[in-house]
């Protein structure tokens, strides 16, 4: 329950102190040395690492992700060590390492620390596009065909979307003609 209050702060647009209420369950002393922690408690320190990453606070993302691997290395469960991988990978902004750790988390029965690595992940993965490899386009040409098709909707036309795609293609516009600049 105290984990969730913590939480509540970022839900609130409030990411500092969602670290500042998390830091009060798991470093009480304010040591970052996080004394109070067990399996569970690990479980957290993920969020405290991306929280204190998202603040710009790196110095307690780092013993934040110190406390866990010393955890995961001492307690030797598998929750413990896909924690420790999680936060090794926010910390070094490694993408593949935080998809990982989903997956281990996903086999050991923990659906929602899973999907919270696979948002990680995610976000990670979209940071590293650049423009010469952007995120893929929320509209394509055959989506867009396809919800048309059984909805009777379209998709918004987006800059380098179904609208200019379809004309570089040659397909015909509602009306049945060509796109203009099509052969």
């Amino acid at each position: 329950m105290l984990v969730a209050w913590a939480l509540a702060a970022e839900r609130d647009a409030d990411p500092a102190g969602a670290l500042t209420r998390l830091l009060a369950l798991f470093d009480p002393d304010a040591t970052l040395e996080f004394s109070r922690l067990d399996v569970i408690g690990t479980q957290w320190l993920p969020e405290v690492v991306r929280l204190a990453l998202a603040t710009g606070e790196p110095a307690v993302a780092a013993a934040a992700t110190k406390a866990c691997v010393r955890e995961a290395d001492t307690q030797a469960a598998p929750p413990v060590t896909a924690g420790a991988q999680h936060c090794q990978g926010l910390l070094d902004r490694d993408p593949a390492a935080v998809r990982a750790a989903a997956g281990q988390l996903q086999s050991f029965g923990f659906p929602l620390l899973s999907g919270q690595a696979l948002e990680n992940a995610a976000v990670l993965y979209a940071e590293r596009a650049t423009p010469r490899r952007p995120a893929r386009p929320t509209c394509r040409p055959s989506a867009s065909t396809a919800v048309s098709a059984r909805t009777g909707t379209s998709c918004a036309p987006t800059p380098g979307c179904a609208s200019t795609t379809s004309a570089a293609v040659g397909v015909a516009s509602a009306a049945g003609r060509p796109r203009a600049g099509t052969p």
